[in-house]
């Protein structure tokens, strides 16, 4: 069996590498590059079968799934969202969990979710889902290294946030100041360079006093690699985090910046999802630790894997043919434009709507610039530069 990685060519965010350095890290080769958001167009040489872990943000171009029949998934770990990629003429949001973007999951499943909306999402559309947790849970310590002085982490916070680290410390610690954001265009084709890149990330996290963050991806990696750290988010968007609140510390940057956290004691992480309950009655384990269970089940789709010889035919799961699949990705593609078409259709209405408007208090006014009204029309003239591509 061959095997491959999932990986994000285009992202910023070096969140994505971690996903896919958690991954890489089980498979005894990794063969295969594959493009997550290219995943229904990869072939593997000579339509050999290719193991993949799933584990991964589910998707910018939603037109381009299921994946190639030739990927023998492990489903585990994914996040499906409802962000589209509407910047870029899209509004696709929930029917690839349809047709047979549906069969497909049935198919390979259950599906292992990363979060609780994921979990509830796909339950909504009859799909068979658990909670497995996030993959990132996996990862081993990284070296500890000697260093001169203790430093701690604050990562992609808010500035009154970084001020308060800096004031509270006073100089007793350094303050590192990181940003998710980091992947230069240079990096984008180098896949060593990017897996370097986290294990430095990491090792720096690992070796820091305490960790400051908004990002999912550094907060459970530091929770895997017992590092102290610290959640702060306003709460507005928790749909990725919810199901490990309980697992975090974590508060608002409102109360931490009012002294709320203590830097230089930091909490000592919870144990929560390490932990493992036994059943009363038999004595059996009735719940695997997070972390050990997503080990256990990953390691348990690599051995499998590994022993099998059969042609790509014989394991595929799916029914559809691959056109079936061209004809449900051109449905789904023609009615995601045809939203956009009505969409873009309402805001030429109302763009209409501001401009009649305008020429009516310009009309009633001989002296616009003079008038009490030029204070509505300023903001009515900036709607005008915003609608006029849209007009075009």
């Amino acid at each position: 069996m061959k095997y491959g990685v999932l990986c994000a060519k285009n992202a910023s965010n070096i969140g994505d590498d971690i996903q896919s350095y958690a991954s890489s890290r089980f498979l005894p080769s990794i063969d295969y590059y594959i493009e997550r958001e290219e995943i229904s167009n990869f072939k593997s040489k000579n339509n050999e079968p290719v193991a993949v872990i799933m584990n991964a943000w589910w998707m910018w171009k939603k037109w381009n799934w299921p994946p190639s029949k030739c990927i023998i998934p492990k489903l585990i770990s994914m996040h499906f969202t409802s962000w589209t990629t509407e910047n870029w003429g899209s509004t696709i949001k929930h029917e690839i969990l349809d047709g047979i973007g549906k069969e497909y999951l049935n198919s390979y499943g259950p599906v292992g979710c990363r979060d609780m909306d994921t979990l509830a999402l796909l339950k909504k559309h009859n799909i068979d889902a658990y909670f497995s947790g996030c993959l990132t849970l996996t990862l081993p310590k990284q070296k500890k290294k000697k260093l001169k002085k203790e430093y701690v982490c604050a990562v992609d916070v808010d500035n009154c946030v970084i001020d308060k680290i800096k004031s509270t410390v006073n100089n007793k610690v350094d303050v590192k100041i990181i940003e998710h954001d980091r992947i230069t265009d240079k990096e984008r084709n180098d896949w060593n360079k990017r897996m370097k890149n986290v294990e430095d990330l990491l090792t720096t996290y690992q070796n820091a006093k305490c960790v400051i963050t908004s990002r999912l991806h550094a907060a459970l990696p530091c929770l895997a690699m017992e590092v102290p750290v610290l959640l702060v988010r306003d709460g507005n968007d928790w749909d990725r985090f919810r199901p490990y609140i309980d697992l975090l510390h974590f508060m608002s940057p409102q109360d931490f910046c009012n002294g709320k956290y203590d830097v230089l004691n930091p909490l000592e992480n919870k144990k929560e999802y390490l932990s493992i309950r036994y059943s009363l009655i038999d004595s059996i384990k009735e719940y695997l630790s997070i972390r050990y269970s997503l080990i256990d089940s990953i390691k348990e789709f690599i051995k499998q894997t590994s022993t099998m010889k059969n042609q790509l035919k014989d394991i595929i799961k799916t029914k559809y043919t691959d056109e079936d699949v061209k004809n449900w990705q051109y449905d789904l593609m023609k009615n995601a434009l045809d939203k956009w078409f009505y969409k873009s259709r309402d805001m030429l209405k109302e763009y209409n709507k501001t401009i009649d408007y305008l020429r009516k208090v310009e009309k009633e006014n001989n002296d616009i610039k003079n008038s009490s009204s030029w204070k509505i029309t300023r903001p009515i003239r900036t709607l005008k530069e915003k609608f006029q591509k849209v007009k075009k």
